[in-house]
């Protein structure tokens, strides 16, 4: 079986498993099993910190050990996690799944993008779009799944999420000997000193928190206004619908462009997008309105998500790519834990309907000027260096 179609149907299911739990997420802690706003909060920082931050180890293994390895082990803990999540509403066992589920996407995460990573440039270009139209899609149905089964009951969506992990967990082991072994330098040192004195990757890294501050709305201040606006737990699952038919056609229109403007270009212009979408919400509490914000918060996350992980495959050169995904991951665990208090605490805050969204789209603004300096910093050294 071709590798890329490999890579690109396992994409897809795992999105599909991962956000018909994430689609509804907040509203189940929050509004369906009524845990207090920082036990939901809590639990949700959990969830990411742990997705985002153990793979500053686990990229580095997965470059030693093997990614395919990697993807095996952790789609398998994340079934777990889901189906421990799915049977309480106790919060101190809810935190130590939601932990678990974070140690299987913090394996899994940065090995499937290091396998894309070691691609040739051409190929891992178009993978990468292929890649997040497979993200997209998944999402879709996904989210889809959830809104039909969550009237069965509200632990059915992370039930169906633990079962599509546990099939990838049987179509890898399948197909393992199809996917690649990592490509590190012969030391761990080394490697971390490679990642950790290129000033260039970390700057960059530094200015990704800012995007993650944002995209992590699009599982908690968006649902929530939402949920808020038409009051239907079911028709939350609109904001990720929508946002992963958009994206998904949306690329195909925009795939040409990663080819031809530089990585760091299309993260800048798609800042600026998402800010724009922010601040147009408070104008029009309507269901139709929030549709057509979350259209515009697509375009410019479909510009940023492909144009950063071709970003980091560029730094890395082809070796110890793990690493360098693990550590970028970093950013998401501080962007995503700042998105995740922020949002749960903004949407709580009565009569300030419009103060969450003015916040977050002069985040957005502020990236797009801060990614503007660096592109001119890193095209004036370039100039220098010819």
């Amino acid at each position: 079986m071709n590798l890329i179609r490999i890579i690109i149907s396992v994409t897809f299911l795992m999105n599909v498993g991962r956000f018909s739990v994430l689609a509804f997420f907040v509203v189940y802690l929050t509004k369906l099993i009524d845990l207090p706003i920082w036990q939901g909060g809590a639990i949700l920082s959990i969830l990411l910190i742990t997705h985002q931050t153990l793979p500053l180890c686990t990229g580095f293994i997965s470059d030693r050990v093997g990614h395919k390895y990697m993807l095996l082990i952790g789609f398998l803990i994340t079934s777990i996690g889901y189906i421990g999540i799915a049977l309480s509403s106790h919060f101190i066992y809810l935190c130590v799944m939601a932990f678990l589920a974070g140690v299987g996407a913090a394996l899994y995460d940065p090995a499937i993008k290091s396998i894309i990573g070691l691609l040739s440039e051409k190929q891992r270009k178009h993978t990468f779009t292929l890649f997040n139209q497979a993200l997209n899609s998944g999402a879709v149905i996904g989210a889809l799944a959830g809104g039909l089964l969550i009237p069965v009951g509200d632990n059915i969506p992370l039930l169906f999420g633990a079962l599509c992990y546990f099939i990838l967990t049987i179509f890898i082991s399948l197909y393992l000997r199809y996917l690649p072994s990592g490509n590190s330098s012969e030391k761990a040192l080394s490697s971390i000193k490679k990642i950790y004195v290129h000033k260039s990757f970390l700057l960059f890294l530094s200015l990704m928190t800012l995007f993650w501050v944002l995209y992590t709305q699009l599982t908690v201040s968006l649902p929530l206004q939402f949920f808020d606006v038409i009051h239907n737990k079911q028709l939350v699952s609109m904001v990720i619908i929508t946002n992963g038919s958009i994206g998904f056609l949306l690329m195909y229109f925009i795939r040409n462009l990663f080819n031809s403007i530089q990585s760091k270009k299309m993260i800048q212009i798609g800042m600026l997008i998402m800010a724009l979408s922010f601040f147009l919400i408070p104008l029009e509490p309507s269901l139709g309105w929030l549709i057509l914000c979350v259209i515009i918060f697509t375009i410019g996350e479909t510009f940023v998500l492909p144009g950063a992980d071709i970003a980091i495959a560029e730094f890395s050169m082809y070796q110890d790519t793990g690493a360098f995904f693990g550590v970028f991951s970093l950013s998401y665990a501080i962007g995503g834990t700042i998105g995740n208090y922020l949002g749960t605490w903004l949407m709580e805050i009565p009569n300030l309907s419009s103060l969450p969204w003015l916040i977050y789209g002069m985040i957005g603004l502020i990236g797009f000027l801060l990614f503007g300096a660096l592109n001119r910093i890193q095209e004036k050294k370039e100039f220098t260096e010819t």
